[in-house]
């Protein structure tokens, strides 16, 4: 019988009811999901587990999303982690910024736990063909 270990996903957003509520949708879904409250937090775990995905809030005080997912892609170990960004501020102009900072996918909040794992499925299917 063969195991599988489940793939790790990073959580960041510094709402922490909102970072257990992303966690528990994907633990449902078979994925581990660690949860920070910040950026720096993020940072520091990634440089160390480079874990497949991060799922990572916008805006967070002192190191915000853009900062963190310019320094995950500036950091050999963590460039190739999928970034998804979410944020309650989905104008035009923040999915850009989001994008051009590196992020791979972008989900405006409120969203529903089905959109949360379509955005995750498929960034882990695109990252294991890539």
């Amino acid at each position: 019988m063969t195991t599988t270990t489940p793939c790790t996903v990073l959580v960041a957003d510094d709402d922490p009811d909102l970072c257990a509520y992303v966690c528990v949708v994907l633990a449902n879904a078979g994925y581990s999901a660690v949860a920070v409250g910040s950026g720096a937090e993020l940072l520091r775990w990634a440089a160390v587990r480079a874990p497949r995905l991060i799922v990572l809030d916008l805006r967070m005080p002192q190191v915000g999303g853009l900062e963190v997912c310019r320094a995950l892609r500036a950091d050999p170990r963590t460039a190739d982690c999928a970034v998804l960004l979410m944020s309650s501020h989905a104008s035009e102009e923040d999915i850009e910024a989001g994008y051009a900072a590196g992020a791979d996918d972008y989900l405006a909040k409120p969203f529903r736990p089905s959109q949360l794992l379509d955005r995750v499925t498929r960034l882990l299917e695109t990252r294991r063909s890539a």
